[in-house]
């Protein structure tokens, strides 16, 4: 029941079922998770209700499929932020076709996912991991756009990503 009350966005249903005791992790012969279906079909309230009651964001469908993967490919940009808030390292997992939520997004042409992916996998590689402070972040940044130079104006991708609205 919970399965299917988060796929179809009934969010009052499913903060009944959770008071009920209802498990948010339960999957299905599949593995699909009731926050796999909730962030598959776009329902950020219910994902803001599962999320609350600790649903375990990193776990995988039997293909390794994640939550935040998933929202990805079918551009739910408000899904992509809510699971990136909860669980940044899931950003660089591939399922077992070796797809990424970044490369689901650009192949599907979802800027918005792609630019928050972005901005997180940037925001965590650089300062969290390597310890670094705003300053110099951006000396790397642009010393790497430097590096890269006319390679990212001529991805008609990364000409929208970079000529676009920031999505905050």
């Amino acid at each position: 029941p919970l399965g299917i009350a988060s796929g179809s966005g009934h969010t009052e249903i499913v903060s009944k079922l959770i008071t009920a005791n209802a498990d948010v992790d339960r999957a299905d012969n599949g593995g699909f998770t009731p926050l796999f279906v909730a962030s598959q079909e776009g329902h950020a309230e219910v994902v803001t209700t599962l999320l609350a009651a600790h649903a375990t964001v990193y776990q995988t469908m039997n293909d390794g499929a994640t939550p935040l993967l998933i929202a990805s490919c079918n551009g739910h940009t408000e899904v992509v932020a809510k699971l990136l808030a909860v669980n940044y390292q899931g950003v660089d997992h591939a399922d077992d076709r070796g797809a990424t939520p970044m490369w689901v997004a650009c192949c599907n042409d979802h800027l918005g996912c792609v630019r928050l992916l972005s901005f997180e996998i940037l925001f965590h590689r650089f300062i969290v991991h390597f310890n670094r402070n705003f300053n110099h972040l951006g000396s790397l940044l642009l010393s790497k756009f430097e590096q890269i130079g006319s390679n990212v104006l001529a991805c008609p991708t990364c000409t929208k990503i970079l000529s676009g609205p920031s999505p905050f």
